[in-house]
This record gives C-alpha cells, sequence and structure tokens, in this order.
C-alpha cells in the first residue's frame, strides 16, 4: 500500500538488502498504518458484500468463479510447503467479490488516476526534498548510477525498492489518469506520471506504454464492430511474447541478466512442472547456495512465475482469467470505451519483463493492478451493454483525451442529450459522425433514422406535399 511505503520511506532509512539475507521489516508506525489499513479494506469489503447479500447481481458469477479460481488453488498448493498464509492473502478474493457485488461505474477508475499522479508527485518531492530516500543509494550511501539511467540525477525510487517497480506502478495507472474529469487535473497528473516514469528510467515501463499506444491507436481506427476480433488478436500476440521470450533466450547477460533467471527458473519448473513449488520458492531458494543473484526476488515474466509456483495448472487457470478480461475489455471497446484497451496491453506489456500479478500477495501493486482488473470485469456498463442499449452516458472513455488520433475516438451524446447538457456548443463534424455512425434509438420502437439523413428529408417532404394537398 501506498501510505505505509512512504511512511517507511520518510521515518527509516532505505535499505537494500538481498534476497536470502532476512526480510527488511517496516518501523513500528508503518507496520501499525499497514496493519490498519489492511484490517479496514477487508472490513469495508466484508461491509459491503453483506450490505448487497439480497441484490447480489446475476451478470458476472461465472468470471468471478475464474477469476477466483487462481487464488484458491494457490491457496490450496502453499498448504504443502507450507506457506503461513498472511493478511494479504484475503484482500484478493473479497476485493473481488465487493466489487462485483457492487458493479460500479467504469468513471471510478478515475480514482485510480488520481491516486497515480498523487504518487508520482510524492515521489519527486521525496527525491529532491530526501534524496536518500527517494533516489536509488548503494550500501555505503552513494548514488547508484547505471548504464539506463536517462536524467542526470540517479534514478528515482520514490517510496519504492527500486527504480522498475515504481515504473511499473505508474505506468498500470497512467491509462486511468485519463479518466479524470477535470482537464487541468488531468493534464497536471499526466505530465507528473510521464516525467516520475522517465526519471526511474524503466525501460520495461516504457515498452508497455508504448504497446499500449499503438494498441489503442489501432482499436480506435477500427470501426466498431470488428474491435473485439481486433483486441483479441493484440491480446494473443502479447500473452505469445511473454509465454516464448523467456524459452528462446540463451544468452545468460540478456534483458539485464534476466536471460539467467530465466533459464535457471526453466530448470527448476522441470522439477514440479504440473504443481509448481510454491508461492515462496524465489525466497526459499534465494536462502542456499543455489540462489541466482541478490536481485533475484522473482521470475522477472509473468509466465515463468506462473509456471514455478503453480505449475501449468496455475498458468492454464490463469489464462482463463486473462481470457475472460480481454473479453470484458473487447466489449467495452465495442462501446467507445478504449481505456480498458489501454490497461490490457500495459498489463501485458508488464507481464513480459516483470511479475505483475500474484494471487497470494499482491500488496504492493493492488490500485493499479487488483482493483482495475475488477472494474473491468465487473463495471456497471457491462449490463447496460447486454440490454442493448446506448452505454455512452455512462462516463466518459479514453478517446476523450486523445481526440487528435481519430475522429472516431470522439464521445459525442445524443442529440436530446447535446440540446440538454450542450446548447450553444459548436460540435460540428464529431456531432455529424457520431450521428451518422450511432443512429438513435426511440424509447419503445425500432431504430430512427438521423434528422438530417436522406430518408427524413424526404419523410419530411412527404408530410408536407400531404398537408398541402389536403
Amino acid at each position: 500500500m501506498v501510505v505505509p511505503r512512504l511512511m517507511q520511506s520518510v521515518l527509516a532509512g532505505k535499505v537494500r538488502s538481498a534476497i536470502g539475507s532476512g526480510a527488511v521489516s517496516l518501523s513500528g508506525p508503518a507496520y501499525l498504518m499497514q496493519l490498519a489499513l489492511g484490517v479496514a479494506l477487508l472490513g469495508m469489503c466484508v461491509w459491503v458484500i453483506v450490505l448487497r447479500l439480497a441484490h447480489l447481481p446475476n451478470r458476472g458469477r461465472a468470471p468471478l468463479v475464474l477469476t477466483l479460481l487462481p487464488w484458491a488453488y494457490m491457496l490450496l498448493r502453499d498448504l504443502f510447503v507450507p506457506v503461513r498464509p498472511q493478511l494479504a492473502v484475503w484482500f484478493y478474493p473479497f476485493l473481488f467479490v465487493a466489487i462485483w457485488a457492487l458493479q460500479p461505474r467504469l468513471k471510478v477508475l478515475a480514482m485510480v488516476g488520481r491516486l497515480t499522479g498523487w504518487v508520482a508527485g510524492l515521489c519527486i518531492a521525496l527525491a529532491i526534498l530526501l534524496p536518500s530516500s527517494g533516489l536509488m543509494f548503494s550500501g555505503n550511501g552513494d548514488v547508484i548510477t547505471v548504464d539506463k539511467q536517462i536524467l542526470p540525477w540517479g534514478i528515482l525510487v520514490g517510496m519504492f525498492g527500486q527504480g522498475n517497480s515504481l515504473g511499473q506502478f505508474l505506468v498500470l495507472g497512467l491509462p486511468a489518469v485519463f479518466l479524470i474529469p477535470r482537464q487541468f487535473t488531468r493534464y497536471v497528473f499526466v505530465m507528473l506520471t510521464v516525467f516520475a516514469l522517465t526519471w526511474s528510467a524503466s525501460r520495461g515501463a516504457f515498452v508497455a506504454g508504448g504497446i499500449a499506444l499503438v494498441a489503442v491507436g489501432i482499436t480506435a481506427w477500427t470501426p466498431r464492430p470488428g474491435r473485439r476480433v481486433v483486441v483479441g488478436l493484440c491480446s494473443i500476440v502479447m500473452l505469445a511474447v511473454v509465454v516464448m521470450l523467456p524459452f528462446l533466450t540463451t544468452d545468460l547477460e540478456a534483458f539485464t541478466n534476466r536471460g539467467l533467471i530465466w533459464i535457471y527458473s526453466i530448470r527448476w519448473w522441470q522439477d514440479a512442472p504440473w504443481t509448481g513449488l510454491g508461492s515462496n520458492w524465489y525466497s526459499v531458494v534465494g536462502g542456499t547456495s543455489a540462489r541466482l543473484a541478490g536481485s533475484a526476488f522473482h521470475a522477472h515474466n509473468q509466465a515463468i512465475q506462473l509456471l514455478v509456483t503453480g505449475g501449468v495448472v496455475l498458468a492454464a487457470l490463469a489464462l482463463l482469467q486473462f481470457s475472460v478480461l480481454t473479453t470484458s475489455v473487447a466489449r467495452l471497446a465495442e462501446t467507445g470505451r478504449l481505456v480498458g484497451v489501454g490497461y490490457l496491453m500495459t498489463l501485458g506489456g508488464t507481464f513480459v519483463l516483470e511479475r505483475t500479478l500474484t494471487y497470494t500477495d499482491n500488496t504492493g501493486m493492488l490500485p493499479t493492478v487488483l482493483v482495475p482488473i475488477a472494474l473491468l470485469l465487473f463495471a456497471h456498463e457491462h449490463q447496460v451493454a447486454y440490454r442493448g442499449e446506448d452505454n455512452s452516458r455512462y462516463g466518459g472513455n479514453l478517446g476523450h483525451q486523445v481526440e487528435g488520433l481519430a475522429p472516431v475516438l470522439l464521445h459525442v451524446p445524443s442529440n436530446q442529450r447535446l440540446q440538454q447538457s450542450d446548447r450553444g456548443r459548436d460540435i460540428s463534424l464529431a456531432a455529424g459522425a457520431q450521428r451518422w455512425l450511432v443512429p438513435e434509438r426511440a424509447p419503445n420502437g425500432p431504430t430512427q433514422s438521423p434528422p438530417d439523413s436522406h430518408t427524413g428529408v424526404e419523410q419530411q417532404r412527404t408530410t408536407n406535399t400531404d398537408a398541402t394537398t389536403r
């Protein structure tokens, strides 16, 4: 969570620890804050579930079950390691069930965008005011400078332990920043997030953001009926890269020594290919003579992480979950909401070089991983889409923020709502394109043609002729 990390960075010195040397414990205030926030989160989820027991939705039950299966399997698998369950283990199921019970509007995702902007600003301020806490330092107090450094002031880590972790958090929250309704706040948070990303020098985050931008552009230029196919193809290509890259890598120093981690991780996975070695495997092997490196806290690839910790079974369950998420995002894209495409491709981009999604402890990335996934799966807009209604009135989409990319990205209300909410506003070409692309639907009747279409003109002329004759 963000607040305990910030408290730890301010109140206690940041220590770089190698895996196997023992976990760095939180300071007293930071630990109490983390415990209090964890209990509060679980309590709020339980409260929401209890209040909604009599009104649980019918839609989304199958996606909910498929989403909970990987967590349930990993929980049972760890009983044989054994791994003692922590409080964070229960965040995953209760959060997903609570959001499914609420079925909130997709615009709630803007809260994640605000949090991302504030984290970026706080990390920059921390690096300026407390460089020993906000920048990457070595054990002897020297600023760590590496070849990948972009700005001359070192590598920004902020309240995180690594620049890659900060970059991963920020790039996953960046699509939600574009949903912030106030234009000034949105622009400021976008600039802060991009600047902090650049300072963190996280090349994996840059790649993920670039992939998302290209995918959003392709989807935006695709007619709405074909967007489901485009989103599906993008997801398949992304997953193929995530899975195949580690198996095709033979150089131990490839991708900043990730080749070494991948090659040895595949060998470990072959010892238990179906069930894996448990969620704590990298901590266990890090305390032995077989450890790879002091920084090998995980597999640095989502597919390898799933195979090593849970085997083929966990990887198959995670694939089902990702397929359900892709289907939900594609359905939203057909209705003009591209924020899901941006987030899905960003998530897949981080899978290539990092471990983003875990099922037993995802505390660090909870706001930018679990919450967006749950909202994209169970947003209220899916109910409207199922009923065949025009759901454009339920909040904005990513197209608002990139209007120059393609006219189809523009979100224009219907004629009646336009007269009520946008009197006197000139929308010219965008309004005309929207009326042609999305015909109006009468409240209790068939689809009506646009008033400025040829059909409407002929009907009007016929009516006038009849009146004159009479």
